[in-house]
């Protein structure tokens, strides 16, 4: 934990998901994105310490099916963060 490299991408990818979600209100998959990355940030800075939310995260899976069609730049940091999470997983 406390990677911070893998904060930075974290924090990369809310920001742009942020700046969308106020140019798409209404796509409730940014939301859900959001909330995850809020997460994976506390997890990874050591606030939450609620390991098995990490295999709870679809992020992949939503950029595919809900948000994938927004924004290229976006898509291409949910799959690197969606890598990431897959790492942590491992690290179990």
């Amino acid at each position: 934990m406390n990677d911070p490299q893998r904060l930075n991408t974290f924090h990369k990818t809310l920001e742009r998901c942020r700046q969308l979600i106020t140019e798409f209100p209404d796509e409730w998959g940014l939301k859900s994105i959001e909330q995850q990355l809020l997460y994976l940030i506390s997890f990874e800075s050591g606030e939450s310490v609620d390991r098995k939310r990490l295999f709870e995260i679809n992020i992949g899976l939503l950029a595919v099916r809900e948000v994938g069609d927004l924004d290229d730049s976006f898509t291409e940091l949910l799959h690197t963060t969606s890598g990431i999470v897959r790492r942590m997983e491992g690290d179990s």
